[in-house]
């Protein structure tokens, strides 16, 4: 009975598979290090936490409690506007043209801070809304 080795001979190992391996690993590693340093160019603009906007009920919200959220909301809008800056400026700096992946990942940066000022305030004027039907009962 004759054993059956499971591996290829030597040379079609070394140059053929490993070869495709290599080519790989190597493309690998080279996409690896892209998106790190994709991530590290655009660290300095940090989308802004909505967090901290607590919008109180407007039918059980006192005047204060609402012109507290309304002032918080302003300087949530003003945060959203310096960060859609620094995406500019970011942009600006690298080389002319921009890469495209780079001027995509801006844009869906800018749009998703646009969609979450908008939904902030949009959940504002609701509550506003409330607390005045509350107030001409």
């Amino acid at each position: 009975m004759a054993l059956i080795n499971p591996l290829p001979s030597r040379s079609v190992f070394a140059f053929g598979t490993m070869g495709y391996l290599m080519k790989h690993l190597i493309s690998a590693c080279a996409a690896t290090m892209l998106l790190l340093s994709a991530g590290a160019l655009h660290a300095e603009c940090a989308f802004p936490s909505a967090d901290s906007l607590a919008i109180p009920d407007g039918s059980k919200a006192s005047k204060e409690e609402l012109l507290a959220a309304i002032q918080r909301v302003k300087d949530y809008q003003a945060a959203m506007v310096w960060f859609r800056d620094c995406l500019d400026a970011e942009l600006a700096e690298m080389e002319q043209p921009p890469p495209l992946e780079a001027t995509q990942f801006r844009d869906l940066r800018y749009n998703a801070s646009v969609s979450s000022e908008e939904e902030i305030a949009d959940r504002l004027n609701t509550e506003i809304r409330a607390y005045k039907a509350r107030a001409t009962e």
